[in-house]
């Protein structure tokens, strides 16, 4: 499904470029829960942000779903984007102006579904993930966990069916970073691929297949 060929990311500022990626291959297949493992800095997000559209390679080819992507504009990318891949990112990036309905809704806004049809489905999600009494709340008036949770409704309500997670262990502890995983794990076992980062294999027992990277290189 996801292929990766010598794939190659640099970065360029007006006195220096930098490769962030060295040569990067594997294979991704449907259903995999696969983890990227590696200390700060060794490019773990990079590749992330390359698996899920969010910025092109610069060598190298990018196969999806036997289409070379390569070369896809970024209206194109976009388009793969929103209606392939989830994101979980941090409660950061909740809007605060928004309330939860508002919040949630924010990935299907371009789609081609009916504001009924959207509300409906967010109030689904908010029940499922236990936020329905606070749906007309502002992010500010959210402890640390109800706004992660929000997140992962957010994420998951575009029905993208490759979930991609950043390092989950910096922005969550405790009982609602195990919940994490036990979501993930229940996903995965629905038949969605989880694409996960952090510093620790051990963090993770459901992985299937782990790729670690030391300073952009596989090792």
């Amino acid at each position: 499904m996801i292929c990766f060929r010598n794939v190659n990311k640099f970065y360029e500022t007006k006195n220096l470029k930098y490769r962030a990626l060295y040569d990067i291959s594997f294979d991704i297949n449907e259903g995999d829960y696969f983890v990227i493992c590696g200390n700060s800095g060794c490019g773990k997000t990079t590749l992330l942000n390359l698996i899920g559209c969010m910025d092109y390679i610069n060598e190298g080819e990018y196969i999806f779903k036997n289409l070379n992507i390569s070369n896809l504009k970024n209206s194109h990318l976009c388009k793969l984007r929103n209606e392939e891949f989830s994101f979980i990112f941090d409660y950061n990036s909740l809007i605060p102006e928004l309330n939860l309905i508002e919040n949630i809704e924010i990935p299907m806004i371009y789609s081609s579904i009916s504001k009924k049809i959207r509300r409906e489905k967010v109030i689904s999600y908010l029940k499922m993930i236990g936020l329905y009494k606070e749906r007309y709340c502002y992010i500010n008036e959210l402890s640390k966990e109800q706004k992660q949770k929000l997140c992962i409704g957010r994420a998951l309500i575009n029905n993208g069916k490759i979930i991609l997670v950043d390092e989950p262990g910096k922005f969550l502890q405790g009982y609602i970073y195990n919940e994490l995983l036990e979501i993930l794990s229940n996903l995965n076992k629905e038949g969605y691929t989880i694409i996960v980062s952090g510093k620790n294999p051990k963090d993770f027992p459901c992985g299937n297949k782990f790729l670690t990277l030391n300073d952009g290189k596989i090792s």
